[in-house]
């Protein structure tokens, strides 16, 4: 979810003193969600998720607990029961835009895409200067097949992290879209400049110049990307990808 497939973590806040039981040791909400961060960092991804359900459990008013349990499930790809646990940080919560903005990318991942974009426009009411609805918008745009309106969300996305690669990537594979090829070159150009072990943004490139004719360079550009990533060798008509 978000950029980065992951909900925004929320820092949890101790209502009273109460304690959570884990591992045979009696734990602060605190502890509990640093000792779920560990094993979110380990990839241990079910130990963590078994942690939050302590917290809501004991804690069942902490928003944030709710919001970070559904990015342990969303990792998991159980995204029905995540969708539940964001909505209810949201019923806690309701005014939160980071919150409004997971719930976007979920519903995004489930290909409910106007359910999506109605998350992030609720975020973006919430906060305008937010990034992640603004790129979890143009991607769901994008999969709608409204390529100007994904574009005008990318580059407000890229407004304010233009050192994001997979932003440029991305707005490259809606200018694909919209047959700019040239201006599609520029992007991601820089795309690679930012992050040059991205597959996609080679091979978005060699899309772009083969469309152009520019055949020799479009090869060089789609064989790094199956260097890269070596699922992506598909024959040169391959689509042009998007991060998400």
């Amino acid at each position: 979810m978000s950029s980065s497939k992951e909900q925004s973590a929320v820092p949890l806040k101790q209502g009273d003193e109460a304690k959570i039981h884990i591992n045979g040791r009696d734990c602060t909400i605190h502890e509990a969600d640093a000792l779920a961060l560990a094993e979110h960092n380990r990839n241990n991804h079910e130990a963590a998720l078994a942690i939050y359900d302590q917290i809501v459990k004991v804690f069942p008013l902490s928003s944030g607990g709710w919001n970070n349990r559904a990015a342990m499930l969303d990792l998991l790809d159980r995204r029905e029961e995540a969708l539940a646990s964001v909505d209810k940080a949201l019923e806690l919560k309701p005014r939160y835009e980071g919150f409004h903005s997971n719930r976007g990318d979920l519903l995004r991942e489930m290909d409910r895409y106007e359910e999506a974009l109605a998350s992030y426009d609720t975020a973006l009411e919430l906060r305008q200067d937010y990034f992640e609805p603004h790129y979890g918008r143009a991607i769901a745009l994008h999969a709608t097949q409204r390529y100007e309106e994904a574009l005008v969300s990318i580059d407000k996305a890229i407004a304010l992290r233009y050192d994001f690669a997979g932003c440029h990537n991305n707005r490259g594979a809606t200018l694909i879209k919209l047959e700019r090829y040239q201006e599609a070159v520029i992007s991601l150009d820089e795309a690679i400049i930012f992050d040059p072990t991205e597959a996609e943004s080679y091979n978005n490139r060699g899309v772009a110049l083969q469309r152009l004719r520019r055949f020799d360079e479009a090869l060089e550009s789609l064989s790094m990307a199956i260097i890269l990533k070596p699922r992506l060798a598909e024959p040169i008509t391959v689509e042009e990808l998007y991060c998400g």
